[in-house]
């Protein structure tokens, strides 16, 4: 298993160096800056607002799953931020 994962980090670690060799483009900083934003909380709470003012309480058991998808998926980011460690390019 280690010998997977020592080698889906090298994949990763060779990927995020071809990405970081093409953000010398401004363009393409800012396609990234706002893709990376749009992770933000502040974008998801908007949606689920948007959502709610669309739909009503109708909306409500979407809120509620995009919700714990958020909390899940930030609790697996933190995780795996912990244990797959790996020098940035």
């Amino acid at each position: 298993m280690a010998a997977v994962i020592r080698h889906l980090d090298d994949l990763e670690s060779g990927l995020c160096l071809r990405i970081n060799s093409v953000s010398k483009s401004v363009a393409m900083r800012r396609l990234f800056a706002i893709v990376s934003r749009l992770g933000d909380g502040g974008f998801w709470l908007a949606m689920g607002g948007l959502l709610f003012a669309m739909h009503g309480t109708a909306a409500l058991p979407a809120m509620a799953r995009m919700a714990l998808t958020a909390v899940l998926g930030v609790l697996i980011y933190k995780i795996l931020k912990e244990v797959l460690v790996r020098e940035r390019p």
